[in-house]
C-alpha cells in the first residue's frame, strides 16, 4: 500500500503553494470522488461535495497532525468525506433540529474501514494505470485490457490479430511496469 505523501503534506501545511495544492488534488481527488460516489451520491453531486471536501481540507490541513503509525491521513480525507456527505444527505427536516431517520444507519467503523480501504487501493490502482499506460503504445495496453477484461489469451491474440505469445508479451510487460 502507498504511504501518505507526508513530504507534500508538510510543504502544504508550512508554505501552502498552487503547485503544491494542485499536485495534491491530483492524488487524492479521485479517491475522494469514489468515497462520495460510494456513500450514494449522483456524479454531479459528489463532484460539487468533492470540492467542498478539498476545501475543508485546505483549511484544516495547517490543524492536522500527522504521526506515522498512529493514525492514517486517508482517514482524516474519509472522516471530512463522509461528514460532509452526510451533512449534504440529511433531510431538510433533520437540519432544522428533528430526529435522523434510521433507515440507512451508518456502516460499522470496521466495515467503514473496509470500504476506505478498498476505495484507496482501487484508486491507488487507477492511478498507477495512468502512469503505465503514458509509457505503452496504445495497442499494448489494449492487450492488457482484453486480459483484465477476463479474455483467454487466444480470445486476446486473435481480437488484436497478433500471436498468442505476443499477447502474453505485451500483458507481462505492463504488469511489470
Amino acid at each position: 500500500m502507498n504511504p501518505t505523501r507526508q513530504t507534500l503534506i508538510q510543504r502544504l501545511q508550512a508554505q501552502p503553494d498552487e503547485r503544491g495544492w494542485e499536485e495534491f488534488a491530483a492524488t487524492y481527488a479521485g479517491y475522494l470522488q469514489a468515497i462520495l460516489r460510494g456513500m450514494g451520491l449522483n456524479h454531479h453531486d459528489a463532484e460539487d461535495l468533492r470540492q467542498q471536501v478539498l476545501l475543508r481540507i485546505w483549511k484544516g490541513l495547517p490543524n492536522y497532525h500527522y504521526e506515522a503509525g498512529k493514525h492514517r491521513f486517508r482517514s482524516w480525507l474519509c472522516t471530512v468525506a463522509r461528514n460532509a456527505a452526510r451533512n449534504h444527505l440529511v433531510s431538510p427536516a433533520a437540519r432544522q433540529g428533528d430526529e435522523l431517520p434510521d433507515d440507512n444507519p451508518d456502516p460499522a467503523p470496521s466495515e467503514l474501514e473496509s470500504i476506505f480501504t478498498r476505495e484507496w487501493e482501487e484508486h491507488l490502482a487507477q492511478l498507477a494505470l495512468a502512469e503505465v499506460r503514458q509509457r505503452f503504445q496504445p495497442q499494448v495496453m489494449e492487450c492488457f485490457q482484453l486480459f483484465m477484461d477476463g479474455l483467454a489469451a487466444p480470445e486476446v491474440a486473435a481480437r488484436m490479430g497478433i500471436s498468442v505469445n505476443a499477447a502474453y508479451v505485451n500483458r507481462q510487460r505492463v504488469q511489470n511496469a
